[in-house]
């Protein structure tokens, strides 16, 4: 009776060694291919219609609108949004006149 209950512990031990090497061997198995192969996602193809000359149209576009370096959406986002644009820019042009770039390190 004590070598078929051996028996029978052995097996378990057996099954439950099984099972753990499994799941040690899955979890290097994912490390592997999350950290060094990349996500199965990574590797699928896909396809993009893509036209090289459709900045250079849309860049003459942006800078008609917004100036060449950004300088009219600059002032656009310096004088709000709410209606009272015209007379911030005035309360802009008193405050910064007689200055120089808007500075005054640099008057004489």
């Amino acid at each position: 009776m004590i070598r078929r209950g051996s028996f029978i512990l052995v097996t378990l031990l057996l099954a439950y060694n099984i099972k753990e090497a499994n799941s040690q061997l899955e979890a290097i198995r994912d490390f592997i291919q999350i950290n060094i192969a990349g996500v199965p996602v990574l590797h699928q193809q896909s396809q993009w219609e893509f036209d090289p000359d459709i900045s250079l149209k849309r860049r003459a576009l942006w800078e008609e609108v917004n100036g060449i370096k950004g300088e009219k959406l600059i002032d656009r986002l310096g004088l709000g949004m709410d209606g009272k644009e015209a007379e911030r820019r005035e309360q802009h042009r008193i405050k910064d006149n007689g200055h120089l770039g808007g500075l005054n390190y640099f008057q004489p």
